[in-house]
């Protein structure tokens, strides 16, 4: 792709790639493996609301 056509696709895709929606093991602790959750401070997966 030229660089016209990455900054065109960039300010496409800014709205929905900017608040984390569709990448929801980036933004909540829901996919924390018990392991990582315990070394963080978080109670197990299983005791969280769902």
């Amino acid at each position: 792709m030229s660089e016209d056509e990455m900054d065109a696709l960039r300010k496409r895709c800014k709205d929905l790639a900017g608040d984390g929606r569709f990448e929801r093991f980036k933004t909540t602790k829901l996919y924390d493996g018990d392991l990582g959750r315990e070394q963080h401070g978080y109670p197990p997966a299983r005791e969280l609301p769902i």
